[in-house]
This record gives structure tokens, sequence and C-alpha cells, in this order.
């Protein structure tokens, strides 16, 4: 005679033999899903590494843009009249100032003998600028200007050798930057070979006396070496669309300064023949020219920056790929574990517990409650029966919940009720000791029937219910919030002094009176709240919140938006 329930076997052949298959179908996966990460992740890595290479490359050609353009303020300086020198000095230092900054960014990252050739020359340059820009306007020479801007010439010069070190630097790096590299080099070159071009203009509008021979010369090769790498830039402007931003520059870089520019920089020396314009100052000419410059080094950072950004969007397309491939793979090995968990609770299980449930019932005993599963309409007949059991136990269970629920809740604000807090408020006030000493603060909203009136009933209950909102997020979960009847409530503290909770209801206060809230028509609706506080050790429950209920009116008729303590 069988004495107790018999036990079943922890596991079978076919669980095994299923979870074997399990286990190669997810390793198949891993390693697939392995493969496809790393691919993505190669691409992330490199594509961050060419973006950082290209921001740090750009930040190179910027300080060989400012030194080029601080021949600008130079020039200048050197053309200023002597009652305005000061002024330009003072622009030509602010702009040295720019240079250096950038020099010293850099400078701990080039090599020492070729940042130290770069600042001996600047400091040499800036010294005959200074020199031809001390004398008075009418004794300024012809070969001391020259001679300033030449030495400016140089700087550059020796900053082209960072420009290449960087250069090569890294290509050996990250060789496939090299077409990238290249663009952004001969875009610096253009905005060097176009300031060059203008700075031969100082010299004769300073002095008055007509260009030397040999400077027609050297800015006619400076101009073919400009339209030459100009002409190489065609493909760019093949492959920008007209309508972007950096094919409005490109244009912009055209007629600014290849037709407007050039043509000012020719008719000031004498060479437009077809120009009627009268010849302007140095200066004029300095302000304008370097204007017609500006779209060139716009084009020069634009088209780096948007490189750069082409290159954060290939990093966070990877780093999509690689977190979709693994997402892919843990939703195959879910989905894998999950068959075959499903077959062991929709197949094995089943009869497991429908043999467990009907020996229970021989041995007169209650079967284990279990949910109906999609199995055999014999197994799940038995198993419906068992689940007729335990859903009525749950029904029941349920309507307790929401039996207590409705008996210790307001409904409209989801806060506990009046006869709750009481409740508690009653146990804790009659057992309370030092360190959980009860206090009460009521607060009741000031005018609420203005607002019922004036707007309807159903927009007072929107405030009602923000108003509880607001008191819960603004108090700790320990702390007990109620609506103790029509628009006022109570919250309970517990283990606070009087002042804490005088603390408690000042940021209560401020948290009502900061909310903001709109009618239907959309008038706004300004909250504010009175307060009354007591508590302590030494009174019952009724005795605190009679002594609340007179705090809080003797805030109202002390005006309102008042916090009292009984």
């Amino acid at each position: 005679m069988i004495s107790r329930l018999p036990t079943h076997p922890a596991t079978s052949g076919l669980k095994i033999h299923l979870w074997v298959l399990a286990v190669l179908t997810i390793s198949c996966t891993v390693i697939l899903a392995g493969l496809s990460t790393r691919s993505w992740y190669v691409e992330l890595k490199q594509s961050r590494i060419h973006a950082n290479v290209i921001a740090d490359f750009a930040r190179y050609l910027e300080t060989g843009t400012r030194i080029s353009a601080e021949r600008g303020p130079a020039n200048s300086y050197m053309a200023a009249p002597d009652g305005v020198r000061a002024n330009y000095r003072t622009d030509w230092e602010a702009a040295a100032a720019e240079t250096d900054a950038l020099l010293d960014q850099i400078g701990p990252h080039v090599p020492p003998e070729l940042i130290e050739k770069v600042h001996d020359q600047l400091a040499n340059a800036r010294r005959l600028v200074a020199m031809a820009g001390e004398r008075p306007r009418l004794s300024r020479r012809y070969e001391d200007i020259q001679a300033g801007i030449d030495a400016m010439f140089k700087v550059h010069d020796h900053f082209e050798a960072v420009l290449r070190w960087r250069m090569a630097v890294a290509l050996e790096a990250e060789p496939d930057l090299i077409d990238v590299l290249f663009k952004g080099m001969m875009l610096a070159d253009l905005r060097e070979q176009a300031g060059r071009l203008g700075s031969f203009v100082i010299p004769p509008l300073v002095t008055g006396e007509p260009i030397r021979s040999r400077h027609v010369i050297e800015s006619q090769q400076v101009r073919g070496r400009l339209l030459a790498t100009w002409m190489l830039m065609e493909p760019l402007a093949a492959s920008l669309a007209p309508d972007s931003e950096l094919g409005q520059l490109l244009d912009r870089t055209r007629q600014d300064f290849f037709i407007k520019g050039l043509a000012l920089r020719d008719q000031q020396l004498g060479l437009d023949a077809t120009e009627t314009r009268p010849v302007i100052d140095a200066i004029t000419f300095t302000r304008a020219y370097v204007a017609s410059m500006r779209p060139l080094q716009q084009l020069r950072a634009g088209l780096m920056e948007d490189i750069r950004l082409t290159y954060l969007q290939r990093e966070q397309a990877a780093w999509t790929g690689m977190v979709q491939s693994m997402a892919l793979m843990l939703a195959i090995v879910l989905l894998v574990a999950g068959l075959v968990l499903a077959m062991q609770h929709y197949i094995f299980n089943p009869l497991l517990d429908a043999s467990r449930a009907i020996i229970a019932l021989a041995f007169d005993q209650p079967p284990l409650p279990t949910r109906p599963r999609r199995h055999v309409a014999e197994i799940r007949l038995v198993h419906s029966a068992l689940a007729i059991v335990a859903d009525k136990l749950t029904e029941r269970r349920r309507m307790t919940e929401e039996l207590h629920l409705l008996a210790t809740t307001d409904g409209l604000t989801g806060l506990l009720n009046r006869r709750t807090i009481d409740d508690i408020g009653h146990r804790l006030a009659e057992g309370a000791r030092s360190s959980d000493v009860p206090h009460l603060i009521l607060a009741d909203i000031d005018h609420f029937k203005a607002i019922n009136d004036c707007f309807g009933h159903p927009v007072g209950d929107d405030v009602l219910r923000e108003i509880g909102a607001v008191l819960r997020r603004t108090l700790r979960s320990q702390d007990h919030v109620a609506r103790y009847g029509g628009e006022e409530f109570a919250v309970l503290l517990v283990g606070q002094t009087k002042a804490q909770a005088a603390c408690v209801a000042r940021k209560l206060r401020k948290a009502i009176k900061a909310l903001e809230l709109e009618s239907p028509d959309g008038y706004a609706i300004r909250l504010t709240a009175s307060f009354g506080i007591s508590g302590g050790a030494d009174a019952d429950w009724e005795t605190i919140v009679r002594r609340a209920d007179q705090a809080l009116y003797a805030a109202k008729e002390a005006g309102r938006d008042r916090i009292r303590i009984g």
C-alpha cells in the first residue's frame, strides 16, 4: 500500500537532448554575433581615431591661419596715421596674442627645433613691424614696410614645416586620411597665398611709390600658385551639392575673392586697365581685402568639420550596429532557451503535474494550483479544474485587497483617507517614544471655493490631484500623507522635531506656490496653502489634531499662505 506521495524524476532523456541542441545553437549564434560585433567595433574605433586626427590637424591648420591673419592688423599698423597709430597697435597686439595662444597649445606636441624656429622668426617679424610702424607716417620707407611683410611671410614658411611634420605623423598612423589632410593643406595654402598677394599692395599704398619690379614678379608667382591650387580644388566643387553649406561657401569664395578680391588688388596696383575706381588707402584696402578672404578660411574650417562629423556619424552607426548585433544575439539566445523551457513547461511538466494532482486527490490532499496550459485536451481538462479553484482563491484575494484599498485611501487623489491617517496617528501617539514622536501638518488650499466657482468642479478635482502629487513628490517615503477632507490635506511625520516639521511645511508651501496649472480655457491658476503644525510626546492624537487645526485657522486669519505652529 502506498503511504506517501511519489516523486517524479528531475530530468529525462528528451530534456537532455533538447538542451544539447539548444547549447549548440546558442554557441553558433554567439560566435557569429562575436564576429559581427568585432567588425563593428573595429569600424567604431577607426572612425573615432579618424575624427580625433582630423580635429587635431584642423587645430594646426587654424594656427597657421592665425599666423597668416596676423599680417592684416600688422599691415594696418604699419599704414596707420600718426594720430590713431596706438589703436591699430592695440588691434595688432590682440591678434598676436591669439596667435601666441594657439602656438602655446600645440607647442608641447611639436619637435622643439621646429616650434623654436617659428617663435624666433615670429619675434623677429614683430620687431621689424614695430620698427616700421613706430616711424612717423611721412617718414616710413618702402623697404622697412616690405621687410616686415617679408619677415611675416617667413614665419608661415617655418610653420609649414610644422604642418608637414604633423601631416606625416598623422599619415603614418592613418594612411587612409591622405585625401582629407591634403584637402585641408590645400585650402590653408589658398588662404596663405591670398594673404601674401594682398600684402604686396601695402608698401606702395603707404609710401605712394610704385611697386618694385621684383615684387611684381614675386606677386605674380604667388598669384600663379594661388590659381593653380584653386584649380586643384575643382574636384571638390564637383562633389558638393550647390545648395549645401559647403557648396555655398565655395561659390562665395569664387565670387568674393577670386573675382572681387583679386580685382580690388589689381586695381590698387594699376594692373587692371578696365578699373576706373580711385585708389584707396592701405587700411581701407586691408579691411576690404581681408573680408574678401574670409570665405576661404570658412571653407577650410567647414570642410574639415564636415569630414570630422562624417566620421563621428560613422562611429555612431558602428556603435548602433554593434548594439544591434549584441541585441540580436541576445534575442536568439533567449528565443532558443525560451523554446526549450516552453516545451518543458507545456509538454513535460503538465504531464507530471497532472499525475501529481491526481495522486494528491487520491491522498485527500488539495492539488497545487496550476494555470491551464496549451496542450492536449485531456490534460487541459484536468488542469482546468485545478485552475478554477486557483482562480476563485485569487479573485477572493483581489477583492479583499480592493476593499482594503477603498477603505484606506481617497478615491480622487490616491492618498490615504482621514480614517486611515487617524488610525496611524492614534497608534503612534499612544506608543510614542523620543525617536518616533508624531507631528501633524494640516494644509488647506487657499480660496479653493473660488476655483470651483470660476472654473468648475472638474478643474477643482484636477487641482486636488495635482496637490496630492506635489505632496507625494516632496515628502519622504516614510512620511504619511492623506486627504483630510475637502481641500484639506494632512501630513504625519515620525521621528521629527517641531523645527524639522516646520521646515517640511515651508518646503511644501514653496512647492505648492511654484505649481503652475492652466484651466481648459487657458487661464493660469496660481495656488497657495495655509499650514498648521502640532505634535509632540505629551499629547494624544485628538489634542494634536485640535492644535494643528487651531494653528491652521490662525494661519488663514493671518492672511493665508502662512505657517503657524500650535
